[in-house]
């Protein structure tokens, strides 16, 4: 059980302090569960945060620990193509210029049984094998996708979903990202309590309605709820700018969004 005599305790690792992924705000090693209704711009600002750690580069300003993102897109699979677009446009980028960072596009069921947890483990472990950076980051977008037939609001249920995360958890360590809804008008992440008191760590996303930029933008912004070691109350605003990425089979114009803090 990982135990340790008290002249071992704090003095092994080399540094002070928790590991982070993102400094203060992401720990390694935990389960963070981010949640906010739809719209607040959750998962671009996941995919901009996921990309900061695959380029080893500070994120809203904090340092980050480099290396492999894997990101879940368990909801929104078919539309990353655009999302990556949109970013490599912002970044000035080269879009088939190698970065540590893996997409699974098929939705896995964490809920049915452990089939899909123990078959994305072995995933992981093999795209592990393909870069010589250490696992960072797990994504998984949305915890809804993520459990088909769950009921939120029974705790049987979603303890069993957590399990799962936290085989993930045990096998990796790394940080491990929920992405989860709440419901309209809500505070909390949509379903039982436990969503919020069993994970280390909880941010949630909501827009300002009481101003916007000069330009008129709505503003996003994402608070620290919860920090089990850390900090609580930390947060960072920003806006989601439409950018034109294509066009369809048809010539019309495809767009995505793109994070501006």
């Amino acid at each position: 059980f990982g135990g340790k005599r008290w002249e071992d305790i704090g003095v092994s690792t080399g540094t002070l302090g928790y590991a982070w992924f993102i400094e203060d705000i992401i720990p390694m090693g935990e389960i963070v569960l981010v949640f906010g209704d739809t719209g607040s711009g959750k998962s671009f600002d996941m995919l901009d945060m996921a990309a900061s750690g695959a380029r080893g580069m500070k994120w809203n300003g904090r340092n980050v620990r480099p290396g492999l993102v894997v990101y879940v897109a368990a909801e929104a699979g078919k539309g990353f193509e655009k999302r990556k677009i949109a970013y490599v446009m912002q970044n000035k980028l080269d879009p088939s210029h190698p970065m540590p960072f893996y997409l699974c596009t098929k939705r896995p069921n964490f809920f049915q049984d452990d089939n899909d947890v123990l078959a994305l483990i072995e995933e992981i472990k093999e795209v592990c094998r393909w870069y010589n950076v250490p696992l960072v980051c797990i994504i998984i977008d949305t915890l809804s996708a993520l459990a088909p037939g769950m009921n939120e609001n029974a705790s049987q249920d979603v303890s069993m979903v957590r399990k799962r995360l936290v085989m993930l958890q045990d096998q990796f360590n790394s940080s491990i990202v929920l992405v989860h809804h709440k419901p309209k008008n809500g505070t909390t992440p949509r379903g039982h309590g436990s969503l919020t008191a069993d994970f280390e760590t909880t941010i949630e996303f909501e827009t300002v309605g009481d101003r916007r930029t000069d330009l008129g933008q709505m503003i996003h912004r994402a608070t620290v709820r919860k920090q089990r070691e850390g900090k609580s109350g930390i947060s960072w605003e920003f806006t989601l700018p439409v950018v034109e990425v294509g066009r369809n089979e048809w010539g019309n114009p495809e767009t995505s969004c793109v994070v501006v803090p």
